[in-house]
């Protein structure tokens, strides 16, 4: 006990910013292990990066497409992917600023290799630095809610926190794992800010807030409730939240209009998008920006008129968005074409709500929602304590990570793939549970019952939940679940999207219809021209793709003449192809996997590959 009488945990509210620097060197120590172990855990994934430059994920590939095209001369603003969807081409609804580290180590590489070399070498730095990067931010965060001693714990609870660490794996350059660390480090920017000391720290959060949603707008709902505490604080209490909420509105005055134009082209000013940072959101961000600033430049001492105020601020920055573009209030994939939506994004396993996968994938849902629930019961436990004397701070902090934990769960009934964006935060209701038992047997001079508190980590994390939903329920298979989906986590079904599969394909020009997973794989390993894509803007090309799968081999060949089509590709591994030939077995997509080639295509001979190519005979050729 110090002297006080308040415990580490009790402590750790107003816990000293000087750390000894022994601790601090050893938890440096154990996050560069914590790191080089997570890589050896995925050293598979990692060598099949270096020794054939694989792709694990639609995202991944996409992105190392706009790396090239970046380097080859494309504009900073031109986010058209040419080859996707010939002749218009399908522009990306993500910014430039998430490649902007991949393309500095290609070329940083590529000074002394070769460009496929350079290229892998960045696919293996880049979620390396982003690893130690987690680790490090995760420990600071443990630091600041419970103490120094939480540090450890934290790194290690990551380290087997699936839904915490698979965006981070080798690689993985998309833009996820750079807003989870964003996140992070915005969320213990305003935990910081709490403390009147340090109130300029919530600058930092709301420059990073600028900065995620200028990447993609994926954690705005997160970041939006960082935004919320401060303001609901400030209502509450008035002077004591004054400089904190005034010194985020203020930068987030600032870095949402530097984020603005960081990604938009003059020529697009003013134009209405809804699944990317566009005018709407800059508008009505700017509205509460300007306005919180203002209000908090001066004195407001009556909770009356700030709850007022912040009810006018709230209703003006909805009336914006309804005045400026209404249907960015209802489903960011709302554009979706209905069959495409149907036969794609419906069957998606990222994009499903939570009841859906766990009666699909029992396991696979388990695994990424108990630990996350559990971080919640830990983290809202750590709110509700009465022990501590240090006037609520350890408990404000901790009720705002609950609330960003309770969100992503919540959000999760929609679509599961939130769920990544706050495994690594969840963890730190284990820490709690941790450092509580320890303090408790220490009170009572159990030293070894203490040391063995470490051990309540481990149900915490998604390796325990996979064990327990293993033993208790039997996994169904899911034959209709997307592999590689919206542009998110997942490993090539079989060998179909293995680099080997298109090997034999890499001289080839020319149009291609193929699965949707095969889309961005085809684009990164040929110079193949792919209709379908597994991103929700290729609307038209993922529409052309289906018409043709699933009509009969008759209307299929007047739907592939409708288009300058060269090749129409299939893998029988791919989930898509089995759905399709299933659910319409009169079907191309059906004919096809049987062996059963209509007239009008020509089976193209090819080794080596579990893919099977034909080629659109001439009219002329029948």
């Amino acid at each position: 006990m110090t002297a006080r009488g308040m415990t580490a945990v009790e402590v750790a509210g107003t816990v000293s910013r000087r750390e000894p620097r022994t601790r601090t060197g050893e938890t440096a120590l154990f996050a560069l292990a914590a790191t080089l172990a997570s890589f050896a855990m995925q050293r598979s994934q990692a060598l099949a990066v270096w020794r054939d430059g694989a792709f694990f994920d639609t995202d991944d590939a996409m992105h190392m497409v706009q790396v090239r095209a970046l380097l080859a001369g494309q504009g900073w603003f031109d986010m058209l992917v040419p080859r996707l969807d010939p002749p218009s081409g399908t522009v990306m609804h993500w910014s430039r600023l998430a490649d902007l580290p991949t393309t500095a180590l290609v070329r940083l590489f590529g000074i002394a290799t070769e460009p496929a070399t350079a290229e892998r070498l960045a696919c293996l730095a880049y979620p390396l630095l982003l690893t130690l990067a987690l680790f490090a931010g995760i420990a600071r965060l443990a630091r600041l809610l419970l103490g120094p001693e939480a540090a450890v714990p934290a790194i290690a609870g990551v380290l087997l926190s699936g839904t915490g660490i698979m965006q981070f794996a080798p690689g993985r350059i998309d833009h996820h794992a750079p807003q989870v660390l964003i996140l992070i480090l915005a969320l213990t920017a305003v935990l910081e800010s709490l403390d009147a000391a340090r109130a300029r720290r919530a600058a930092t959060a709301g420059l990073l807030t600028g900065l995620s949603l200028a990447i993609n707008l994926e954690d705005m709902p997160f970041l939006g409730i960082l935004a919320a505490a401060l303001v609901a604080l400030w209502a509450w209490r008035g002077e004591a939240m004054r400089r904190p909420l005034g010194w985020f509105a203020a930068s987030l005055g600032l870095g949402l209009p530097l984020a603005y134009a960081a990604i938009t082209a003059p020529t697009r000013y003013g134009e209405a998008v809804c699944d990317a940072y566009g005018t709407a959101h800059l508008g009505a961000g700017m509205i509460g920006a300007l306005g919180f600033a203002a209000l908090t430049a001066r004195r407001l001492d009556n909770r009356l008129h700030r709850a007022a105020a912040v009810c006018l601020l709230g209703a003006a920055a909805l009336l914006f968005t309804v005045l400026a573009a209404p249907a960015c209030l209802g489903n960011p994939f709302g554009a979706v074409d209905p069959l495409v939506r149907q036969l794609w994004l419906a069957e998606v396993a990222e994009s499903l709500p939570l009841a859906t996968l766990l009666r699909r994938d029992p396991v696979g849902a388990i695994a990424s929602a108990l630990p996350i629930t559990l971080g919640l019961t830990g983290c809202l436990a750590a709110a509700v304590s009465r022990r501590c004397d240090c006037p609520g701070l350890r408990r404000s902090r901790f009720a705002i990570v609950a609330a960003i934990i309770g969100t992503g769960l919540a959000l999760s009934l929609w679509q599961v793939r939130v769920l990544s964006s706050i495994g690594a935060i969840a963890i730190l209701g284990g820490v709690y549970a941790v450092a509580a038992t320890r303090e408790f047997w220490q009170g009572r001079g159990r030293p070894v019952l203490a040391s063995l508190s470490l051990a309540l980590l481990f149900p915490f994390t998604a390796v325990a939940a996979t064990l327990a939903a293993s033993a208790f329920a039997t996994p169904k298979p899911a034959p209709t679940i997307s592999t590689t989906s919206t542009g998110d986590h997942a490993e090539p079904a079989d060998d179909c999207l293995a680099p080997a599969a298109f090997a034999p394909l890499a001289g080839w020009r020319g149009t291609v219809d193929a699965p949707v997973d095969a889309g961005s794989f085809l684009l990164v390993h040929t110079a193949l021209d792919p209709y379908a894509a597994a991103f929700h803007r290729d609307n038209d090309g993922n529409r052309f793709h289906f018409d043709l799968a699933t009509a009969d081999p008759a209307r299929a060949e007047r739907v592939a003449r409708s288009r300058p089509l060269d090749y129409v590709m299939i893998c029988g591994g791919l989930p898509e192809t089995e759905q399709l030939a299933r659910r319409f077995p009169a079907s191309l997509a059906a004919a096809l996997l049987s062996g059963r080639v209509p007239s009008w295509l020509e089976p193209v001979p090819i080794a080596g590959t579990p893919i099977a190519v034909f080629r659109l005979r001439p009219l002329t050729a029948r």
